[in-house]
C-alpha cells in the first residue's frame, strides 16, 4: 500500500528546485529518517506532468550504492510525493560552502569524484542520462558521494 502524508512526520525543508522543494522527514511506522521530494502538479502542464513521472519510474528502476534510493511515491492533495533514501550530511556544494575556501584534501576529492563517476556510470549502463550534474546534486552519506536523482532521462 503506498504512504500517505499522515505516514511521516515533516521536519524542516532540506532544498527547492524547479519541479519541487524537498523536506526531512521521519516515517512513523518504522521510526527511519527519510526525505521527501515534493512536486505540485495540479498546475504543471501535461508535458511537465509526464516528465516528474517519468522521474519516477526511473528511479524505481536504479538500485545502485551511490545513487540516491528510491523508496516509495504518493499523489496527494494535487502533489507527487517521491520518498527516497535521506542522505544525512547534504550536498557537496553547501559542504564546500560551509568550509569558507578551506581546500578539501586531495584524497577526499579522489575519494568524491570516484563515488560520483561510479553512480554516473551505472546510471549509464541502464542507458540513463543524468541532465544536471553539479555539487549541488551530488549529496553525502554516511556510505559516500551519491547522485542525487534530479532530471532523469531515458536514452
Amino acid at each position: 500500500m503506498p504512504s500517505k502524508r499522515a505516514d511521516f512526520t515533516w521536519g524542516r525543508r532540506l532544498g527547492s528546485g524547479s519541479f519541487g522543494s524537498v523536506y526531512h522527514v521521519l516515517r512513523l511506522a518504522d521510526g527511519l529518517r527519510y526525505c521527501i521530494k515534493e512536486v505540485t502538479v495540479d498546475n504543471l502542464s501535461r508535458r511537465e506532468q509526464e516528465s516528474a513521472l517519468k522521474e519516477v519510474r526511473i528511479l524505481a528502476s536504479v538500485d545502485h550504492p551511490h545513487v540516491v534510493a528510491y523508496l516509495d511515491s504518493f499523489v496527494e492533495d494535487g502533489k507527487l510525493h517521491i520518498v527516497m533514501e535521506l542522505c544525512e550530511n547534504g550536498d557537496i556544494h553547501s559542504m564546500l560552502q560551509a568550509r569558507g575556501g578551506v581546500l578539501l584534501p586531495e584524497v577526499d576529492v579522489w575519494r568524491y569524484y570516484g563515488e560520483s563517476l561510479r553512480g554516473i556510470q551505472h546510471l549509464h549502463s541502464l542507458k540513463i542520462l543524468h541532465r544536471d550534474i553539479k555539487s549541488k546534486n551530488l549529496f553525502l552519506s554516511s556510505r559516500g558521494v551519491k547522485v542525487g536523482p534530479t532530471r532523469l532521462v531515458f536514452l
